[in-house]
């Protein structure tokens, strides 16, 4: 699966949860960079950690 596909799919999961999630936004480097960096490196803690920043309830 790319990475596109993943954040796609992260975000419909976020959707279907009653949460919202971007984990790409066009104007944000350092979420860019740390989501690559967590995926190539299969750091799983920053991922994590990623993710739990950018989430939020709709």
């Amino acid at each position: 699966m790319g990475r596109t596909s993943q954040r796609e799919f992260l975000r419909t999961l976020a959707l279907e949860k009653g949460f919202a999630i971007n984990i790409n936004p066009p104007d944000n480097a350092d979420i860019y960079e740390r989501y690559m960096s967590g995926t190539i490196n299969g750091d799983i803690q920053k991922l994590q950690d990623l993710f739990f920043e950018l989430i939020h309830k709709k």
